[in-house]
């Protein structure tokens, strides 16, 4: 068991306070569990996560931010969503990229996602996985489009009555009323 400290970034005061000022509840639940180790030293991290309902794992996080970026940790916070400095492509160049894409597409040529890929993964400089392209046509609002095989409410039998009844050779339609000889 690792015992889990504070660096004496805040009072046990200070952190009340602002405890009791944050109106967002996540982070209310940070400087609850920062209170309770800086009052409640020597408890395991598994009492320190049941006192405040969290997984031990973010309490261990919580700590070393606050350990870390002190009174401030909370502007540290990125937990989820996209990270900037970790993609690949700023959403301005992705859109930019989707439009010379939609672009070409409108000049009638049809674009694939093998063909889309390798012009991404052109632009990044290396290789993307597929998962990747799929989440770029998602943030930009892109489905796949593909013709379908058959039509849904295609009538099989219908088909095969009309290949047997119809004409092996279609001839053009002579007026009725003239004669070959006029």
């Amino acid at each position: 068991m690792r015992q889990l400290y504070l660096k004496s970034h805040l009072t046990s005061n200070q952190l009340k306070e602002k405890l009791h000022r944050e109106k967002d509840v996540r982070i209310f639940r940070y400087w609850q569990l920062l209170y309770i180790v800086s009052t409640n030293p020597g408890k395991s991290d598994i009492d320190y996560a049941g006192m405040v309902a969290m997984g031990k794992d973010n309490v261990y996080r919580v700590v070393q931010l606050y350990n870390t970026n002190g009174k401030n940790f909370t502007q540290k916070l990125h937990w989820g969503g996209r990270r900037q400095e970790t993609s690949y492509l700023t959403i301005k160049e992705e859109a930019e990229l989707m439009k010379s894409l939609a672009d070409s597409a409108k000049k009638g040529k049809v674009i694939t996602f093998h063909d889309i890929h390798k012009r991404v993964e052109q632009r990044i400089g290396h290789k993307v996985s597929d998962d990747y392209v799929w989440d770029l046509f998602n943030r930009n609002k892109w489905k796949k489009k593909a013709p379908r095989p058959k039509h849904p409410d295609q009538n099989v039998s219908a088909q095969k009555a009309f290949k047997k009844t119809s004409r092996t050779y279609w001839s053009p339609q002579q007026d009725i009323g003239k004669t070959q000889d006029q």
